[in-house]
């Protein structure tokens, strides 16, 4: 029984661990996101002129 005890225990810090990683991704590939498309913006605006 201890045995499965650990093994539940590893498995949902493990899952914990990717979850929060994850976030942390997406918020910072947003932010690439949001810069890169800021600067076509800007390319497109100075194109037109």
């Amino acid at each position: 029984m201890e045995l499965a005890i650990w093994i539940i225990i590893i498995v949902v810090t493990i899952v914990s661990t990717i979850l929060a990683l994850l976030t942390s991704v997406t918020k910072w590939g947003d932010k690439m996101v949001d810069k890169y498309a800021k600067e076509e913006k800007k390319d497109d605006t100075n194109e037109n002129k």
